[in-house]
Protein backbone atom coordinates (compact mmCIF):
# COMPACT_ATOMS: atom_id res chain seq x y z
CA UNK A 1 0.00 0.00 0.00
CA UNK A 2 2.89 2.32 0.77
CA UNK A 3 4.50 1.63 -2.62
CA UNK A 4 1.23 2.35 -4.41
CA UNK A 5 0.85 5.63 -2.45
CA UNK A 6 4.34 6.76 -3.55
CA UNK A 7 3.46 5.84 -7.14
CA UNK A 8 0.23 7.88 -7.00
CA UNK A 9 2.06 10.83 -5.41
CA UNK A 10 4.62 10.91 -8.24
CA UNK A 11 1.89 10.86 -10.92
CA UNK A 12 0.08 13.69 -9.08
CA UNK A 13 3.25 15.81 -9.01
CA UNK A 14 4.58 15.19 -5.47
CA UNK A 15 8.01 13.59 -6.05
CA UNK A 16 9.23 14.16 -2.45
CA UNK A 17 6.30 12.30 -0.80
CA UNK A 18 7.37 9.53 1.60
CA UNK A 19 4.82 6.93 2.66
CA UNK A 20 6.19 6.06 6.11
CA UNK A 21 4.70 3.55 8.54
CA UNK A 22 3.27 6.48 10.54
CA UNK A 23 1.63 7.85 7.39
CA UNK A 24 0.12 4.42 6.69
CA UNK A 25 -1.28 4.12 10.26
CA UNK A 26 -2.87 7.57 10.06
CA UNK A 27 -4.26 6.83 6.57
CA UNK A 28 -5.87 3.61 7.83
CA UNK A 29 -7.39 5.40 10.85
CA UNK A 30 -8.65 8.31 8.75
CA UNK A 31 -10.41 5.99 6.29
CA UNK A 32 -11.54 3.34 8.79
CA UNK A 33 -9.38 0.53 7.36
CA UNK A 34 -8.36 -2.49 9.42
CA UNK A 35 -6.56 -5.71 8.66
CA UNK A 36 -8.75 -8.79 9.09
CA UNK A 37 -8.32 -12.50 8.59
CA UNK A 38 -10.42 -14.05 5.88
CA UNK A 39 -12.18 -17.12 7.20
CA UNK A 40 -15.40 -19.02 6.92
CA UNK A 41 -17.70 -19.61 4.02
CA UNK A 42 -19.79 -16.45 4.16
CA UNK A 43 -19.29 -15.68 0.46
CA UNK A 44 -20.48 -19.08 -0.75
CA UNK A 45 -24.22 -18.36 -0.87
CA UNK A 46 -25.82 -15.23 -2.36
CA UNK A 47 -27.45 -13.03 0.29
CA UNK A 48 -30.83 -13.07 -1.51
CA UNK A 49 -31.01 -16.85 -1.11
CA UNK A 50 -30.33 -16.52 2.63
CA UNK A 51 -32.98 -13.80 3.03
CA UNK A 52 -35.57 -15.94 1.22
CA UNK A 53 -34.72 -18.92 3.43
CA UNK A 54 -34.87 -16.87 6.64
CA UNK A 55 -38.44 -15.79 5.80
CA UNK A 56 -39.55 -19.41 5.39
CA UNK A 57 -38.07 -20.67 8.68
CA UNK A 58 -40.90 -19.59 11.07
CA UNK A 59 -43.63 -21.31 9.04
CA UNK A 60 -41.48 -24.43 8.63
CA UNK A 61 -40.76 -24.63 12.38
CA UNK A 62 -44.49 -24.46 13.23
CA UNK A 63 -44.87 -27.99 11.86
CA UNK A 64 -42.55 -29.42 14.54
CA UNK A 65 -42.47 -29.38 18.34
CA UNK A 66 -39.35 -27.91 20.03
CA UNK A 67 -38.38 -31.42 21.21
CA UNK A 68 -38.01 -32.49 17.55
CA UNK A 69 -35.91 -29.54 16.34
CA UNK A 70 -32.17 -30.25 16.56
CA UNK A 71 -29.09 -28.13 16.00
CA UNK A 72 -25.69 -29.57 15.11
CA UNK A 73 -22.26 -28.04 14.70
CA UNK A 74 -18.85 -29.52 13.97
CA UNK A 75 -15.54 -28.26 15.24
CA UNK A 76 -11.91 -29.30 15.25
CA UNK A 77 -10.25 -30.23 18.52
CA UNK A 78 -6.45 -29.81 18.43
CA UNK A 79 -5.78 -32.15 21.32
CA UNK A 80 -1.97 -31.89 21.23
CA UNK A 81 -1.72 -28.13 20.71
CA UNK A 82 0.22 -26.26 23.40
CA UNK A 83 -0.60 -22.70 24.50
CA UNK A 84 0.94 -19.90 22.44
CA UNK A 85 1.31 -17.45 25.34
CA UNK A 86 2.71 -17.78 28.84
CA UNK A 87 3.74 -15.68 31.83
CA UNK A 88 7.48 -15.19 32.42
CA UNK A 89 9.74 -12.89 34.38
CA UNK A 90 11.25 -9.92 32.58
CA UNK A 91 14.53 -10.90 30.95
CA UNK A 92 13.81 -14.66 30.96
CA UNK A 93 13.97 -16.36 27.60
CA UNK A 94 10.92 -18.23 26.41
CA UNK A 95 11.15 -20.91 23.74
CA UNK A 96 8.42 -22.64 21.82
CA UNK A 97 8.21 -25.29 19.20
CA UNK A 98 6.19 -26.18 16.18
CA UNK A 99 2.46 -26.29 16.72
CA UNK A 100 0.95 -29.74 16.51
CA UNK A 101 -1.67 -30.09 13.80
CA UNK A 102 -3.09 -33.34 15.10
CA UNK A 103 -6.79 -32.99 15.62
CA UNK A 104 -10.07 -34.79 15.76
CA UNK A 105 -13.29 -33.51 14.27
CA UNK A 106 -16.18 -33.40 16.72
CA UNK A 107 -19.89 -33.08 15.98
CA UNK A 108 -22.11 -31.81 18.80
CA UNK A 109 -25.90 -31.78 18.62
CA UNK A 110 -28.93 -31.25 20.86
CA UNK A 111 -32.62 -30.43 20.54
CA UNK A 112 -34.14 -26.97 20.87
CA UNK A 113 -35.27 -27.44 24.48
CA UNK A 114 -31.87 -28.80 25.58
CA UNK A 115 -33.52 -31.87 27.11
CA UNK A 116 -32.04 -34.31 24.60
CA UNK A 117 -28.28 -34.07 24.07
CA UNK A 118 -27.11 -36.85 21.80
CA UNK A 119 -23.73 -38.56 22.13
CA UNK A 120 -20.89 -36.50 20.70
CA UNK A 121 -19.69 -37.81 17.33
CA UNK A 122 -15.90 -38.03 17.14
CA UNK A 123 -14.42 -38.39 13.65
CA UNK A 124 -10.80 -39.56 13.64
CA UNK A 125 -8.39 -40.80 10.96
CA UNK A 126 -7.82 -44.34 12.23
CA UNK A 127 -10.26 -47.20 11.75
CA UNK A 128 -9.34 -48.64 15.16
CA UNK A 129 -7.20 -46.22 17.21
CA UNK A 130 -4.73 -47.70 19.70
CA UNK A 131 -6.12 -45.53 22.46
CA UNK A 132 -9.44 -47.42 22.23
CA UNK A 133 -7.80 -50.85 22.59
CA UNK A 134 -9.55 -52.79 25.32
CA UNK A 135 -12.25 -50.15 25.81
CA UNK A 136 -15.67 -51.76 26.29
CA UNK A 137 -17.86 -48.66 25.97
CA UNK A 138 -17.31 -45.04 24.94
CA UNK A 139 -19.09 -41.87 26.01
CA UNK A 140 -18.83 -40.76 22.37
CA UNK A 141 -19.77 -42.28 19.04
CA UNK A 142 -16.62 -42.85 16.95
CA UNK A 143 -16.34 -42.91 13.16
CA UNK A 144 -13.27 -42.64 10.96
CA UNK A 145 -12.42 -40.77 7.78
CA UNK A 146 -8.92 -40.62 6.27
CA UNK A 147 -9.43 -36.94 5.34
CA UNK A 148 -10.92 -35.74 8.64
Amino acid sequence: MQDKAVEFAKTLGYPDFKASAVWLDKFKKRHGLTQKSICGESADVPEEVCDCWMQKIPETLQEFSPQNIFNADKTGLFFKCLPTKTLAFKGDKCFGGKKSKQRITVLLYANMTGEEKLKMLDIGKSKSPRCFKGVKSLEVKYEFNKKS
